[in-house]
């Protein structure tokens, strides 16, 4: 991380939380969004002055754009697991394993009210970065 704010990165993301590429960026005032795979971890990272953190860790563009979907879905469908799979043409115990699967992959429920907040930030961030032609997969950056 030093190397590439030394050639002019203006911010770290990395594939999953090192508290020694925190300490870095904090020295040099460089925004740091590590992935991160559980609550327990973003509650690390933000302990230590991370105030974004990718909570889809580890997953390709296509997967990224699956969970966008599914969380777009859900959303407009204002939390109704029933109408949230008759838009998407899915079964609704389909959804639900796909909501589970979701869950198990970045530790959020977006069925309980206190990970709704921070599914739909990175689906509103996964849909920004795909609307303007950038990649979401940052499965490869160490």
């Amino acid at each position: 991380a030093a190397l590439y704010i030394q050639l002019g990165a203006c911010f770290v993301v990395g594939p999953l939380f090192n508290p020694e590429i925190s300490k870095i960026c904090n020295r040099r005032l460089i925004p740091y969004t590590p992935g991160c795979g559980s609550v327990s971890e973003v509650g690390a990272a933000q302990e230590v002055g991370c105030d974004l953190c990718k909570i889809f860790p580890g997953c390709s563009s296509a997967e990224i754009r699956d969970f966008t979907a599914l969380l777009g879905a859900y959303f407009q469908a204002e939390g109704s697991l029933q109408t949230a799979a008759d838009a998407m043409f899915i079964h609704k115990n389909t959804l639900q394993y796909r909501l589970k699967r979701m869950a198990e992959i970045t530790g959020l429920d977006v069925r309980k009210p206190s990970n709704a907040p921070a599914l739909y930030l990175a689906m509103l961030l996964a849909m920004d970065l795909e609307s303007d032609g950038l990649s979401t997969d940052f499965t490869n950056l160490d």
